[in-house]
């Protein structure tokens, strides 16, 4: 009997910057075969058009069936990249998550390939591990410690151990709610379990966007989950 594929719930983070935010979402729609899954955008405090856009799509849209997996959050400020993560997995109750950045695009069949890895790691390891794919246009790939291979279908993806923040990951959401308290800003899953590489599964940073720290996704502005300015 076939294996049933999870729900997976896409969680992105919007902090202004719908130029990007518009092509995160169609790259989504338009690459995605995996079967099962929602993409969930968090506002965070927009003021660029963002949330008109998505009610847009979500009820006057001629062809809504282009974005029935797109569900929106507006928490009404920008509460950074872990805090707006922690927000919208409240709001939910899927298992299985997959934390996409708002400037980043992803490569047809991504989803699917990302879960089959999952599959085959996660009844093996004990405790927190996140999936990561690759993020091309921000930095070379440092050297990692050699994992393992595996087949997907005639594609090896080669998978390898890292702790580098991570521009596209899958987790399990009780793992990261567990672990909320011990987060930085940007998410170091590896810190508190294994994290896995998938150099196969790329995705790709838009043109333009500021690949620096400062003034990158969250443009200057440090919230912890609380709210408050760090």
């Amino acid at each position: 009997m076939a294996r049933v594929e999870p729900f997976i719930s896409i969680v992105t983070r919007a902090h202004n910057r719908l130029e990007y935010t518009i092509r995160c979402v169609n790259a989504v729609r338009n690459n995605t075969l995996y079967p099962n899954y929602e993409h969930i955008i968090v506002s965070q405090g927009s003021t660029d058009g963002t949330v008109e856009w998505l009610n847009w799509i979500k009820k006057d849209m001629p062809n809504q069936s282009h974005f029935s997996r797109v569900r929106a959050f507006h928490p009404g400020k920008n509460l950074g990249s872990l805090g707006g993560t922690l927000y919208a997995l409240e709001k939910i109750q899927t298992d299985l998550i997959v934390v996409l950045d708002n400037d980043m695009e992803v490569p047809r069949d991504w989803l699917r390939k990302m879960e089959h890895v999952w599959h085959t790691l996660y009844p093996s390891t004990k405790g927190l591990i996140a999936v990561m794919a690759r993020r091309i246009g921000v930095t070379k790939t440092k050297k990692c410690n050699f994992y393992a291979h595996y087949n997907y279908g005639k594609m090896i993806l080669s998978v390898w151990t890292t702790s580098d923040p991570g521009a596209c990951f899958m987790f399990k959401r009780k793992s990261l709610l567990e672990h909320r308290n011990e987060m930085t800003e940007h998410l170091h899953v590896g810190r508190y379990g294994k994290t896995f590489k998938i150099l196969e599964v790329e995705v790709t940073h838009m043109e333009g966007a500021n690949l620096g720290g400062e003034g990158s996704y969250l443009q200057n502005l440090k919230y912890k989950p609380n709210g408050k300015k760090a």
